[in-house]
């Protein structure tokens, strides 16, 4: 009941302190986030540019046409110039030029394939970007909550030490009390002030992070509304996780995946180097040579008209530079796979500490909580035992410390328990 009084209260005083600020849930942050982080638009334009490439590449498929000039001049004598069989001194030329590619080897189409992997490995790399994002919101978010809510309990923590602090002296001015109690307890409650202040600076550091992150003006005009109690399921999903590596998978298996797909579409180009090349081409407009414009015009031949050929391309010799091009891409394709062995060790490694963790801290929040109650009682009852000469101050300001320490342990374990289920949830997106 206590836990719920302090949040409502710590609810209240936030709205309260925000009066004319913006109040941010966390469902808002991640919202401000997705929209306005750069890295979420700089991986958008990354895909669109995969795109545009793909799109380019399937324009090669078509004829490509262009228009072509030239104008040579080979003057020829007696005694210099070049053959005028073969010159006819000069030409003149002004063409459209068409060219088609009938088969290039398979290399079109492999491109292709690798063009459409990258896109799909971009948006990939999107969501993990996306997920990377919101774990970092929730992390801030989840030390913002807890920092405020720190203010709170250092609060209560200088309050109760002014109370004690005034029983001190009143039983010191009596001489009920030695006056190094009243020294003990005005040092104690130095400590407890430079601790709200401590509590006090990372508040407003984890607003400026926040702020960052979400892409709003870069101050604390801003306050938050949530809660730190743990929602999530008493167990969570580790399913995917506990099978046989082979299955596992998560966003940053699945780019993995497509990078050693890609891989070994680089060893096929590298083989289709030796296939050899078909090309259409044709021409048509005016071609002339300049003997042949040196002629009375009644005598000159026809210049318009129009050619067709087809030309073929196979490799012979390349002194072994194919086949060292595929034994690199193929060394390439056997790291990636290396890698991802490696990284399928890692996430199982890590989701199955993390779930230690969780349960771990959820164990100790019980402690915490069941201690709770008892740090109380025993602050109140040495307080009161002191007040009546039965105790020493030192004793009462120990028990004053040990409920302070528990309640902020009891914070810090419901942050811990929020991180550590943020980032199992990043591990495991799919």
């Amino acid at each position: 009941m206590k836990i719920v009084i302090r949040f409502l209260l710590f609810v209240t005083f936030a709205i309260f302190s925000a009066s004319g600020q913006p109040v941010f849930t966390l469902d808002r942050c991640l919202t401000l986030a997705r929209t306005q982080n750069p890295r979420i638009r700089s991986t958008q334009n990354a895909i669109r540019t995969a795109e545009l490439s793909h799109a380019e590449l399937s324009t090669t498929k078509l004829p490509q046409i262009k228009i072509g000039a030239s104008s040579i001049y080979a003057p020829s004598s007696g005694s210099f110039g070049y053959d005028p069989a073969i010159s006819n001194g000069g030409q003149l030329a002004g063409q459209v030029i068409v060219q088609q590619s009938i088969y290039d080897g398979g290399i079109r189409g492999l491109k292709s394939d690798q063009l459409s992997l990258d896109i799909k490995r971009l948006e990939k790399e999107k969501r993990i970007a996306e997920r990377d994002l919101v774990f970092s919101v929730k992390q801030e978010f989840v030390e913002t909550l807890r920092s405020g809510q720190e203010i709170i309990l250092q609060d209560e923590s200088v309050h109760q030490l002014k109370d004690y602090l005034d029983i001190v002296r009143r039983l010191s001015k009596v001489g009920s009390a030695a006056y190094t109690d009243v020294l003990k307890t005005e040092l104690q409650l130095s400590n407890a002030q430079l601790a709200y202040q401590k509590a006090a600076e990372e508040f407003a550091v984890a607003k400026y992070s926040l702020a960052e992150l979400i892409g709003t003006p870069l101050d604390t005009t801003f306050s938050i509304v949530g809660s730190l109690n743990d929602t999530t399921h008493t167990e969570i999903d580790y399913a995917p996780f506990t099978t046989s590596p082979d299955s596992l998978t998560n966003l940053e298996m699945s780019v993995t995946s497509l990078a050693i797909k890609r891989s070994l579409l680089d060893v096929d180009l590298a083989q289709h180097e030796n296939y050899p090349t078909v090309l259409f081409v044709g021409d048509a407009g005016l071609l002339t040579s300049g003997d042949n414009l040196r002629l009375p015009r009644d005598e000159r031949a026809n210049m318009f008209g129009f050619s067709l050929g087809l030309a073929l391309e196979i490799p012979l010799v390349n002194w072994g530079a194919t086949d060292l091009r595929v034994q690199q891409k193929q060394l390439d394709a056997d790291n990636l796979r290396l890698q991802s062995d490696l990284l399928q060790r890692s996430i199982t490694t890590e989701t199955r500490k993390i779930q230690v963790q969780i349960s771990n801290q959820r164990e100790r929040l019980r402690s915490l909580q069941n201690n709770l109650k008892s740090a109380e009682d025993n602050f109140l009852l040495t307080k009161s035992k002191y007040a009546g000469g039965g105790t020493l101050s030192l004793e009462v300001l120990s028990a004053q410390q040990l409920l302070t320490d528990t309640k902020l342990s009891e914070l810090q374990t419901k942050a811990d328990i929020q991180i550590l289920a943020a980032k199992m949830e990043q591990l495991i997106t799919r």
